[in-house]
């Protein structure tokens, strides 16, 4: 036989799989018995095949904690290993956040998946489990937006709007080869581009810079004149924020909206 016809052979039947690509975990030897063995044939060697399969099984640890009473009557416990909170392990949560976000399975089907494993567990808390550790890839998913933007030569931008519920939605991205970072919300316009570059910082700071950037859009002298006396005042967020203005009579009724607009979109 030809050696490239050998080769497509050898594809087919599953032999060409690298042993450096795949580790055994176990090994089984094969062998015809003697008896059904053609006259004459002898052994000569073994033909390695590899043949992955996937094992899936329930998990129940019952974790014994230590107790120990305190002089004020009070209790302490040995802590769980890391990971474990609740009544699920870590395998379990990774898997459902794994069906969910990047199988699109929905919860009902999650919920009968695992029934069907042998998992009790209920719907509530599988969305539950969802959100929990939503909140945890949250902020992974900032802090890896945050070092993209502060790092990058070059940011691409776009946009687009779609319904939701019957309400109007924009759903934002920023990206480079190396990164991409998308925030939805309602709204579609410079505010919520500053907010998304900015991702976990909160906080507004009113400088030199921010009162420059608000002459362009021809403030009244006391407006000018009060803003002048909040330079350098740095709020932790937007609460902060809207009292210090409410403070120096900043306010929609003698400074108008677009000029609150545009004093937030310079902090």
């Amino acid at each position: 036989m030809p050696k490239q016809a050998l080769n497509k052979e050898k594809e087919k039947r599953g032999l060409n799989k690298s042993p450096k690509k795949l580790v055994p975990n176990q090994e089984i030897e094969l062998c015809i018995p003697k008896d059904q063995l053609p006259e004459g044939a002898v052994f000569s060697s073994f033909e390695e095949r590899f043949v992955q399969d996937l094992e899936i099984k329930t998990v129940v640890t019952l974790f014994k904690r230590a107790r120990y009473k305190l002089l004020d009557g009070k209790y302490i416990y040995a802590p769980l290993p890391d990971g474990f909170s609740g009544s699920f392990g870590p395998t379990l949560k990774q898997y459902i956040l794994h069906q969910s976000q990047a199988c699109n399975v929905s919860q009902a089907k999650i919920h009968q998946t695992l029934l069907d494993f042998g998992i009790q567990i209920s719907e509530g808390e599988i969305n539950n489990i969802l959100l929990e550790e939503a909140d945890k890839l949250e902020a992974d998913y900032n802090e890896v937006a945050q070092a993209g933007i502060e790092t990058a030569d070059v940011l691409c931008t776009d946009d687009t709007g779609a319904r939701h519920k019957n309400n109007n939605g924009v759903c934002l991205v920023i990206q480079n080869k190396f990164f991409a970072y998308f925030r939805s919300s309602s709204s579609k316009s410079r505010k919520n581009f500053l907010m998304a570059l900015r991702t976990r910082h909160k906080d507004y700071v009113f400088n030199d810079v921010s009162l420059e950037y608000i002459l362009r859009y021809n403030p009244k002298s006391d407006l000018i004149l009060k803003l002048q006396s909040i330079l350098d005042i740095v709020c932790e967020d937007k609460n902060a924020w809207d009292a210090l203005l409410e403070k120096h009579n900043i306010n929609r009724l003698n400074t108008g909206l677009l000029h609150l607009r545009v004093l937030e979109e310079a902090a």
